[in-house]
């Protein structure tokens, strides 16, 4: 299972460059042949953080390749990153974690800005150029914010998605040059190169198919009267034709002369050759006559009236391609801050003490502001899993239970935001006991299904007026 981008971005903490890798599903990569195809398509994504990068965390652990595959058989863009300190990311692990929590801004909003800039079917399937197309202001983008381990540690101090999206937008309007203007770029740089290719696998269906029709239609006997048999834009003005038949009869009548006067004189006679320079001379000068009547009495080129070009605009800004995607088409279009649902998926959480050890700067803060409220009410306001195994040798079974019930208990559980907990028996930390895979597999599909299916919901209601 190979990533379709391989790249490196900045962190905005302090610049180091992180390892990124952005996989997209099947159905996106092909072509959609029918409406209802079109209409499945959305925005949906996730974003996947690693365990404990001292520990050997990165974005190649098992349980994070279980998610990859999982999601992207359901249709979902997959993102994951490696933390500083876990190769080949630059830098070394924190012991505050705040450098890690902004690593994973930097991350997601790349990610977010990534689906954002890709086209629908709709607009794939027209014969325009990627850098005229833009995408309706209100798509909605679905992701899923999630972390294993140590990385659903870092998830649960995010900031609100809002707050990081608006931070990067300001970044994006005034055009700095800042460490989110780069990672804009570069998400920008690889929609347009994932929609480069959509458009030209739809280009190459058409034309397949017009091929096909031309070549039916080549089967049965036609005649053609006036015009022309080839392709719309191979078709010129009538008196553009009208000139450049009597170009090629004027060239022709000129070749056939210049021959007629070069060739070798017979011997045969001397009067021969004074005779014909006379008669070659008179020929000579009524065809030209009368190829210089014909020719004056047929409008040129330079005086068909041509229609005046549209001045290019100095003053466009336009976005500058790095070198590995040059040929991208560039995007100029003005800023547009995305619309995005967070989601969350906390597998095997860490809770106190260790998540103190492993990152005492953002415990700190969290026990201290609002009262262990910060990152609840984001669970409780948006479709959330925690999944955990009863055998955790990080934290017990019974304070893992109690933990998820207490923010079970406390939320709000409408159609649309719920928090949901599920204890697997058998599983320990790092999910290798027998036949634990397989039912974490089928918790993350039942519960990403489940989630899809709410969401629908929520557009019908929403289309219907309700």
């Amino acid at each position: 299972m190979q990533p379709h981008y391989n790249f490196e971005i900045p962190s905005i903490h302090d610049g180091t460059t992180l390892k990124c890798r952005i996989y997209n599903p099947a159905h996106l990569l092909q072509v959609s042949k029918s409406k209802s195809d079109r209409s499945s398509w959305a925005r949906r994504g996730i974003v996947m953080a690693h365990p404990y990068a001292s520990m050997g965390g990165s974005y190649d652990d098992h349980v994070v390749g279980v998610v990859v595959e999982e999601f992207l058989e359901m249709g979902y863009v997959v993102g994951t990153f490696n933390f500083r300190g876990a190769h080949p990311s630059k830098g070394h692990t924190s012991w505050t974690g705040r450098p890690e929590l902004d690593d994973y801004i930097s991350f997601a909003a790349c990610f977010v800005h990534y689906l954002h800039n890709l086209l629908s079917p709709s607009l794939r399937s027209l014969s325009m150029s990627p850098e005229t197309m833009t995408n309706p202001a209100g798509s909605h983008i679905h992701i899923i914010l999630g972390g294993y381990s140590y990385g659903s540690l870092i998830v649960k101090y995010l900031p609100p998605l809002s707050t990081i999206l608006m931070q990067f937008y300001s970044a994006q309007s005034s055009n700095t040059g800042s460490r989110q203007s780069e990672i804009l770029l570069r998400a920008k740089e690889f929609a347009a190169q994932t929609n480069t290719d959509l458009i030209k696998k739809h280009q190459q269906m058409r034309t397949r198919k017009s091929g096909n029709q031309r070549g039916r239609r080549k089967s049965l006997p036609l005649i053609t009267v006036g015009g022309s048999e080839g392709p719309p834009f191979d078709q010129r003005r009538s008196s553009e034709t009208r000139r450049r038949s009597i170009d090629d009869i004027a060239r022709t009548i000129r070749t056939s002369i210049s021959s007629h006067l070069h060739r070798p004189v017979s011997r045969r006679s001397h009067d021969t050759p004074q005779q014909g320079s006379r008669h070659d001379s008179g020929m000579t000068s009524n065809i030209t006559s009368t190829l210089t009547s014909i020719t004056q009495t047929t409008p040129s080129r330079s005086s068909v009236p041509t229609l005046p070009t549209t001045p290019v605009l100095s003053s466009t800004p336009t976005l500058p391609t790095t070198p590995a995607f040059s040929g991208a088409p560039p995007l100029t279009n003005p800023p547009v801050m995305p619309i995005a649902h967070a989601h969350y998926l906390l597998i095997s959480p860490l809770l106190p003490p260790l998540s103190t050890l492993v990152a005492p700067t953002l415990s700190y803060r969290f026990w201290n502001r609002h009262s262990a409220a910060h990152h609840v009410q984001a669970f409780l306001h948006h479709p959330t899993l925690a999944v955990f195994g009863d055998q955790d040798s990080f934290t017990s079974a019974r304070r893992l239970r109690h933990w998820a019930e207490k923010i079970e208990s406390g939320g709000f559980l409408g159609p649309d935001e719920r928090f949901h907990f599920e204890l697997v028996e058998g599983a320990g930390h790092f999910w290798r006991e027998e036949g634990v895979e397989e039912r974490l597999r089928a918790v993350l599909r039942d519960w990403a299904w489940e989630m899809w299916d709410r969401a629908a919901w929520g557009r019908r209601r929403m289309t219907e007026g309700e």
